[in-house]
C-alpha cells in the first residue's frame, strides 16, 4: 500500500490500460461484439505528446527533420450488466522539413505513386489528422453478444513550396459481429466489415512561374511516365482529382478455453479491396483502377498463472494487388462539349506484400493490474514483391527485411509514487538484397526509350527498407496520485536512436534520433 493511500488510490495506481487490454484477445479485436467480454472495473487514460525526429536516415517520403505534437484518450466502460463500450479519440499535428518525394499522405500501400521528378524543390509539409473509434458490446440472449464499431480518419495535408499539393483524407471503416460460446471451452465469433478511404489532391504553383514542374507518374519501383504539371494528367491543376477504393470484408474468430487459465484464439480475415485515380463521370477522365485480395491470421496462446501472463502471438498478412491504367480518346458531342471514349485498360503493376510477426511476452509480479516486470521478444519481417510494366520494358522488386528485437520493462515503488523504466533493442537486416531487375517482353526499337524513373528515391527507399541497423530505445516515466482529482497521473520521457550501415550514396544519413515527451493522466 502507498504510504498514506486508501483502497481506491491503490488500486488506480497498480492499474495500467494497456496491461488490460492485452488481458483478453476480444478487447484487440475489431469484432466489438467481444467488448461485453471485458469483466474489470471501467479505466481510461488521456495523455498530451510531443516528439522531435532528426536524421537523414529517412525514406523517400519522410522529412530528415520534423515535429509531432497531439492528444489522445481512450476508454473502457461498462454502461450495464450487459453492455460494454470502447472509445478513443485522438488529434495529431505533424510538421516537416526539407520534403517533397510522393504526393500521397501514405504511400506505402497505393497502387501507383505520383512522385516529384526534382530534389531541388523540397519545402515544408504539413498535416493534422483527427480519429474517433467508437464500439459497443451487448449480450442480447443467454450468452450470445453482439457488437457495432467505428472507425473514423480525417486528416489535411500540404506541401508549402511548389510544386504544391493540397490533399484531403478520409478513411472510415464499419463492423458488425457476433459472437457466442459453443459448449463449455470454445467461443466463435464472426464479423463483417466494410472500408472506404477517399483522398483528394490538388496541385498548383504560387503566383505565375515560368518553371517546368514535373511529376513521375510511378508504377513501381519507380518507373513509369513523366508529367508535366498543367491542364491535362493526373496533375491537373484545374481539378482536384480523387483517389477512392472500397474494402469489403469478411472475420471469424476461434476461442479455445481448455482451462480457465489458458486461452488459444485464432482470427481469420479476407477482404476484396477495389478502387480508382480520377474522376467517373462522361465528361471527365478516370486514369486508373486497381484491385487486391487481401488475407489475414493472427493468433495467441495466453497463460494466466497467479501473478503472471504468457503470451505467444502471431500474424501474417497478404495482399496481393493489380493495378491498370485506361486507354481513351477525346471526342465532342453535337453540342461542343469533349467526353471520353475508354478502350482496353493496360495493366502497369502487380505487387504483393507480406508482413509477419512472432512474439513472446511475459507479465511477471503482477500486483493487481500492474506487472513489476514486462519482458518480450520476438521477431517481425516484411517482403514486398513488385513489377512494374512499361511495354516492352518491365522492372521486378523483391524487397525482404527480418528484425529481431527484445524489451524489458520494470515498475518500482517509490514513496510517493511509482517509477517505470523500459529499454528495447531491435535489429533489422535485408534478406538477399537487390534493388531491382530491368527485363523485356522483347527487344526494344530504336525509337523506344527506356522509361522514366528517379534513381535517387528507389535507392534510398531500398536503404530505409533493407539496410542493416540498430536501434535502441529508453524510456522512464513517472506516475502519482492526484488526490484532488482523483486520477493516477504520469510524465515520460523516451528517446530513441537508430544507427544504418552499408548505404547508397543517395540517403542523407546513417542516424536517426527521435527524442519524446507525454503527459497525462488514467482515471
Amino acid at each position: 500500500m502507498l504510504a498514506g493511500s486508501p483502497q481506491r488510490e491503490d488500486s488506480l495506481m497498480w492499474r495500467d490500460f494497456q496491461f488490460v487490454r492485452r488481458t483478453n484477445p476480444w478487447l484487440q479485436n475489431d469484432n466489438a461484439a467481444g467488448l461485453a467480454q471485458f469483466n474489470r472495473d471501467n479505466i481510461s487514460v488521456a495523455q498530451l505528446y510531443a516528439k522531435r525526429d532528426e536524421g537523414g536516415f529517412s525514406d523517400y517520403y519522410q522529412s530528415p527533420e520534423s515535429f509531432q505534437a497531439g492528444a489522445q484518450v481512450e476508454a473502457f466502460y461498462r454502461l450495464s450488466s450487459r453492455t460494454v463500450a470502447f472509445g478513443s479519440m485522438s488529434y495529431d499535428n505533424f510538421s516537416g522539413k526539407d520534403m517533397a518525394g510522393s504526393a500521397f499522405v501514405d504511400p506505402t500501400r497505393r497502387p501507383f505513386d505520383i512522385v516529384e521528378d526534382s530534389l531541388t524543390n523540397t519545402g515544408r509539409k504539413h498535416r493534422d489528422t483527427y480519429r474517433i473509434v467508437g464500439g459497443i458490446g451487448t449480450r442480447i440472449w443467454h450468452n450470445v453478444t453482439a457488437g457495432l464499431r467505428l472507425d473514423y480518419t480525417a486528416a489535411n495535408y500540404a506541401k508549402y513550396k511548389d510544386l504544391r499539393h493540397k490533399n484531403n483524407l478520409l478513411d472510415l471503416t464499419f463492423t458488425a459481429g457476433l459472437s457466442a460460446p459453443i459448449g463449455k471451452y470454445v467461443v466463435v465469433g464472426a464479423n463483417y466489415f466494410y472500408r472506404r478511404n477517399t483522398e483528394s489532391i490538388r496541385f498548383s504553383t504560387y503566383g505565375k512561374n515560368d518553371k517546368t514542374y514535373k511529376s513521375l507518374i510511378a508504377y513501381g519501383a519507380f518507373i513509369g511516365q513523366v508529367e508535366g504539371f498543367g491542364s491535362s494528367g493526373l496533375t491537373d491543376k484545374t481539378w482536384e482529382q480523387p483517389f477512392a477504393e472500397d474494402y469489403n470484408g469478411a472475420a471469424v474468430q476461434l476461442e479455445v478455453k481448455p482451462t480457465a487459465r489458458l486461452s488459444l484464439f485464432n482470427n481469420f480475415r479476407m477482404a476484396h479491396r477495389s478502387g480508382y485515380y480520377g474522376r467517373k463521370s462522361p465528361n471527365t477522365i478516370t486514369f486508373t483502377r486497381h484491385q487486391s485480395n487481401d488475407y489475414q491470421y493472427d493468433g495467441r496462446v495466453s497463460l494466466q498463472t497467479d501473478n503472471a501472463l504468457h503470451i505467444l502471438a502471431g500474424s501474417i498478412d497478404v495482399e496481393n494487388l493489380e493495378n491498370y491504367f485506361k486507354t481513351y480518346r477525346t471526342l465532342t458531342n453535337e453540342s461542343g462539349a469533349a467526353y471520353y471514349e475508354y478502350y482496353d485498360d493496360v495493366k502497369s503493376a502487380n505487387k504483393v506484400w507480406i508482413t509477419w510477426q512472432v512474439a513472446y511476452t511475459a507479465d511477471l509480479a503482477i500486483r493487481h493490474e500492474l506487472p513489476l516486470w514486462t519482458l518480450s521478444a520476438g521477431a517481425e519481417g516484411m517482403q514486398r514483391k513488385q513489377t512494374a510494366y512499361v511495354y516492352p520494358y518491365y522492372r521486378r522488386q523483391n524487397l525482404r527485411n527480418i528484425n529481431i528485437y527484445a524489451a524489458a520493462k520494470r515498475h518500482l515503488q517509490l514513496s510517493r509514487g511509482i517509477l517505470s523504466i523500459a529499454l528495447r533493442a531491435d535489429c533489422l537486416r535485408g534478406i538477399h538484397r537487390e534493388p531491382f531487375t530491368d527485363l523485356t517482353f522483347a527487344t526494344p526499337s530504336d525509337l523506344q526509350t527506356s522509361p522514366a524513373e528517379m534513381t535517387d528515391y528507389l535507392y534510398r527507399e531500398y536503404d530505409f527498407l533493407t539496410a542493416p541497423r540498430f536501434s535502441l530505445r529508453a524510456s522512464a516515466a513517472y506516475s502519482f496520485w492526484l488526490p484532488q482529482a482523483r486520477m493516477k497521473c504520469f510524465a515520460k520521457i523516451s528517446v530513441a536512436n537508430t544507427k544504418a550501415s552499408e548505404l547508397s550514396e543517395y540517403t542523407l544519413g546513417s542516424h536517426r534520433t527521435q527524442l519524446a515527451l507525454a503527459l497525462g493522466v488514467q482515471f
